[in-house]
């Protein structure tokens, strides 16, 4: 072939690939959470190929991803509800003018901020307008919600080909790639050490906030430090939210009805205990079992999260972890 027409091909294969990109980059999040899946529920995968065909071995496996996710949804789902119907009694109960006047003549000092507002602020007219603004977000929210279901189904029947197909993918990848065979396993298992350590990690520090979060609660009197316990875990997993969607509105609670210093005590352990724990015992967890310095691991988080959002807390501990795995195997060569 020509100089010309290599250069052509190159051309080609380019554009081609672009293209192909553009159209895989929609699914990383899917891809990222079935690989994911896969390496996590790798043992079970394997042991149960040894004793069936691996169509139903992958069968097997996405049944137990789909119960394990919908006994928590389950038992999350029906202890909110409980809870939203107190929430709402309450709530009723407190807008009541009786309920009111008595929570203004009992704390002195909302009683000098309702006195000095009330001449000031049409009240009903800030609610209508919180109202008009708040519905926007609930309804991206709603529309959020249908993706991330969407997404999950699809994590799901991706899963189940890549339990499935794990050595014809395995084959194909050894073929695809310019390295030797002992590289390729190098390079994964450091890749796959990355992604256990960082759903290990993260779990792990969901307990531990959950847990702190539930002895604080039960500290100051809050009622249902368990469930609360337990919905704290589930939002310190994931990426943005966090344990303060629960513990700030609890404290708010707090202090509007009169307790001032539980909401302080809750406040103060939000931020000096719950919050450090997120951002300074997963680096300090994580680190060494990946081998990175904790300020690396720090940002190869964050930056994920930013770069690819919830596939970012995976993404981004793999991505630093492949990198540092080439850069082993470029020095390796380059001393032969």
């Amino acid at each position: 072939m020509t100089p010309i027409g290599t250069w052509i091909l190159l051309a080609i294969t380019a554009v081609v690939l672009y293209l192909c990109w553009a159209m895989v980059a929609p699914f990383v999040s899917v891809l990222t959470w079935s690989i994911a899946l896969a390496i996590m529920t790798n043992p079970v995968s394997r042991w149960l190929r040894r004793r069936f065909s691996n169509t139903v071995a992958a069968l097997l496996v996405v049944s137990l991803v789909v119960v394990v996710v919908a006994l928590l949804a389950t038992v999350v789902s029906r202890g909110l509800i409980n809870e939203i119907v107190r929430g709402q009694q309450a709530l009723r109960a407190a807008l009541q003018p009786a309920a009111w006047q008595h929570a203004i003549e009992s704390q002195p000092w909302l009683a000098r901020i309702w006195h000095w507002s009330a001449p000031r602020i049409d009240l009903e007219q800030l609610a209508q307008q919180g109202s008009a603004a708040v519905a926007p977000f609930l309804a991206a929210g709603v529309g959020r919600s249908a993706v991330i279901v969407s997404e999950a189904a699809l994590s799901l029947f991706v899963l189940f080909f890549f339990v499935r197909d794990e050595r014809a993918l395995a084959d194909a990848l050894r073929g695809m790639l310019p390295m030797t065979a002992g590289e390729i396993d190098a390079v994964w298992e450091r890749v796959s050490s990355a992604i256990r350590a960082s759903v290990y990690g993260r779990l792990l520090i969901g307990a531990i906030q959950g847990l702190i979060g539930g002895a604080i609660f039960w500290a100051v009197g809050l009622p249902a430090p368990l469930f609360w316990a337990l919905i704290m875990a589930v939002l310190s997993i994931l990426p943005v939210l966090g344990a303060f969607v629960v513990w700030v509105p609890a404290a708010g609670v707090l202090l509007v009805t009169g307790h001032w210093v539980r909401a302080l005590i809750v406040t103060a352990c939000g931020i000096g205990i719950l919050h450090t724990v997120d951002n300074v015992l997963y680096p300090v967890l994580v680190g060494p079992r990946l081998g990175l310095h904790p300020v690396v691991l720090l940002i190869a988080f964050i930056g994920g999260v930013i770069a690819f959002g919830a596939a970012g807390l995976i993404l981004g501990p793999a991505i630093i972890a492949l990198a540092i795995a080439l850069g082993d195997v470029w020095s390796r060569r380059a001393i032969a």
